[in-house]
């Protein structure tokens, strides 16, 4: 079975796999307390939380998110298994 090229790894160690960016950020809406409207709306919200935190992240795509939280540390980011 061969690997998802992003997969997430949040810190209590829950796995959030996706063929692209999009698909992992639309997975991890899913999983939000507030499942968002949209992804857009998403991105805002934990940027929204992180900023309340003291750090800021800044993004313009689904892939650039994903690398900005974790940068961040909100979790950690895998892709094609290597973390940047």
């Amino acid at each position: 079975m061969s690997e998802m090229p992003f997969i997430v790894i949040m810190n209590d160690g829950v796995r959030v796999e996706g063929h692209s960016a999009y698909d992992v950020c639309d997975r991890l809406r899913r999983m939000d307390w507030e499942v968002p409207d949209s992804v857009l709306d998403f991105k805002r919200g934990v940027a929204q939380r992180c900023q309340v935190a003291g750090m800021f992240l800044v993004f313009w795509d689904e892939s650039s998110f994903l690398y900005a939280a974790h940068e961040a540390k909100v979790f950690r980011l895998r892709v094609n298994g290597v973390e940047p």
